[in-house]
């Protein structure tokens, strides 16, 4: 300040320095609402969208019919304090299987069962998820629905078949110790079960995953959260989707959606709700401004006799207004 201005640089460095802590908290709260609004406005929604669009590549399915996730987020029947516990408690219609039979029976899709229920914490692949997912393992596999760090697809769908298995992600295959082939013993509702370590990678549901049948045996299955269909290499998927969505239509709450659109949708959602976060940061911005404006109120007044003996002494109503 003093080589931008001279002694008038000098005068406004003593004069912040007198009150240090009042200047510091006056610019720290201006400059911690600007870095805010700043990661909220773009690096937050850039990361989010990132996510969105690695998570959507890691589903090999090509549609899921599922409970209509936006409309729930909508109606804050979903929310992020909730989010387990609505997946746990998700269940098809019991006619959603039979009304999409027509279209198993012409060869245009293969028929995934995908269920999610609570599973011990130490199985978790991230911390604060305690779930669990549970497919028809032979589909999963061999469409790459998991991506190995250890093992294969054929050695994991004989563990699976035979019962017992799960597929692990590196993080609590780790801290368990355990690698594939090795025996980890689980709570369930029949107790304490032995399971095999099928595989270790990762897959696109972001939980631990066992086959659709041992989630009927020891985890209280019964009946699928989610349906994943396969669209066969003679039928498009655009066609397909209509045609379930048509099929769907008696069942109110359920959809079909393509990953890559679900994400889509979600984002749309954070970007309404992003869009009010910027009107409440922008009248924050403004508060804060009005601190500053306090602030240099305050500076001046307190200085009255200070400024007229500057200038009784020569300084200059530039140099005053400068500093």
């Amino acid at each position: 300040m003093v080589r931008w201005l001279g002694p008038a640089g000098r005068l406004a460095a003593d004069n912040i320095a007198r009150h240090k802590l009042r200047a510091v908290l006056t610019v720290g709260a201006l400059l911690a609402v600007f870095t805010v609004m700043t990661a909220t406005s773009a690096f937050v929604p850039m990361m989010f969208q990132g996510g969105l669009r690695g998570w959507a590549t890691l589903l090999k399915e090509d549609i899921f019919v599922l409970p209509d996730i936006t409309a729930q987020i909508a109606s804050g029947e979903l929310k992020l304090d909730n989010v387990y516990a609505q997946i746990a408690q998700s269940r098809l219609e019991p006619g959603i299987p039979e009304a999409l039979a027509p279209l198993v029976d012409a060869g245009a899709v293969q028929v995934e069962r995908v269920a999610f229920r609570t599973v011990p914490r130490e199985l978790a692949t991230f911390a604060g998820s305690n779930m669990g997912a549970f497919v028809d393992e032979a589909l999963f596999l061999q469409h790459g629905g998991f991506d190995f760090f250890a093992g294969d697809p054929d050695t994991a769908l004989a563990i699976m078949q035979r019962g017992r298995g799960v597929l692990l992600a590196p993080v609590p295959a780790e801290t368990l110790g355990v690698g594939v082939g090795d025996k980890i013993t689980i709570a369930t509702l029949r107790g304490d079960i032995e399971f095999t370590v099928a595989g270790i990678g990762g897959d696109g549901f972001a939980f631990p995953v066992f086959s659709y049948a041992d989630g009927e045996m020891y985890f209280g299955v019964d009946r699928p959260a989610w349906l994943g269909l396969y669209v066969s290499n003679a039928t498009t998927v655009d066609e397909v989707l209509r045609q379930a969505e048509t099929i769907l239509k008696p069942f109110p709450g359920f959809t079909a959606m393509r990953p890559e659109k679900s994400a889509d949708l979600l984002f749309e959602v954070f970007q309404q709700f992003s869009a009010l976060l910027d009107a409440l940061f922008l009248l924050a911005v403004v508060l804060a401004s009005l601190g500053v404006v306090n602030t240099m109120v305050i500076n001046i007044s307190e200085r009255w006799r200070e400024i007229a003996l500057l200038r009784a002494v020569g300084a200059t109503q530039g140099q005053v207004r400068r500093a």
